[in-house]
C-alpha cells in the first residue's frame, strides 16, 4: 500500500451504460424511491439546474453541452453558481422591496433593479437549459444508439422538445438513470457526477 492510501478504499469501478434502448422507461421517476437524490434534484426547481450540470459533467461535455477539453469550465460548477447568483439577486432584492413597501413607500430603482437582474438571471437560466436539454437528448440517443421509437417520445426532435417542454424534471431524471447504474452505485447529491467519487464513470 504506497503513501496516501486509505485503508478499505473502494477501487474504481466502471458504470455501464446500455446501448440500443434505454435503460427504464421516461416515466420511472419513483424507480429508486422518492427520496433517491437524482430524483430529488431533477425535480426542485432550486436545484434542477445542479443535475442538469451533473449529468453534462458525466458525460464529459462543457457547460454549452459540446465535448470537454482540457480549458472547458467545469459544468457542474458553472450551473450551480448561475442558480446561486440567480437566488442571491432575486432574495435581495425581494427583502429591500419588502422594507420599503411595508413602510408604505415606493420601491428606488436600485431595487427594483436588483429583482430585475434576478428574474432575468433566473428566466435566462431555464430558458438555456430547456435549448440544451433538447441538444443533451439528442447527444444521449446518438451516444447510445437508441433509435427512434425506442420511447415515449418517438425519437423525434419535435417529441423530444414536448417530453421537455411539458416535463423537463422527467427528462433530466430519465438521461440520469440512463446514465448510472444506481442499482450498484449510491447517488450523491454534492458530487459534480451525481456519482461516489470511486466510481469512474464511462464517457
Amino acid at each position: 500500500m504506497s503513501k496516501g492510501d486509505r485503508f478499505g478504499s473502494p477501487t474504481k469501478r466502471v458504470s455501464g451504460v446500455p446501448t440500443g434502448n434505454w435503460r427504464d422507461g421516461l416515466f420511472n421517476c419513483f424507480e429508486y424511491g422518492v427520496c433517491h437524490p437524482a430524483l430529488c434534484l431533477a425535480w426542485w426547481p432550486y436545484t434542477i439546474a445542479c443535475a442538469f450540470g451533473q449529468l453534462l459533467r458525466r458525460l464529459n461535455l462543457n457547460i454549452c453541452g459540446c465535448p470537454a477539453t482540457p480549458t472547458s469550465w467545469n459544468p457542474f460548477r458553472f450551473w450551480w453558481m448561475w442558480v446561486a447568483l440567480s437566488l442571491t439577486f432575486l432574495s435581495l432584492g425581494g427583502f429591500c422591496e419588502g422594507l420599503y413597501i411595508g413602510k408604505g413607500d415606493i420601491p428606488p430603482p436600485f431595487v427594483l433593479t436588483i429583482s430585475g437582474i434576478g428574474y432575468l438571471l433566473w428566466y435566462s437560466m431555464f430558458a438555456t437549459m430547456f435549448v440544451l436539454l433538447i441538444r443533451l437528448r439528442n447527444y444521449v440517443r446518438q451516444k447510445y444508439k437508441i433509435q427512434d421509437g425506442k420511447d415515449i417520445c418517438g425519437g423525434h426532435c419535435c417529441g423530444d422538445c414536448l417530453a421537455i417542454w411539458y416535463c423537463t424534471p422527467c427528462v433530466l431524471a430519465h438521461m440520469m438513470r440512463h446514465t448510472a447504474n444506481y442499482k450498484a452505485h449510491k447517488a450523491s447529491c454534492c458530487s459534480e457526477t451525481g456519482l461516489p467519487e470511486y466510481v469512474e464513470v464511462v464517457y
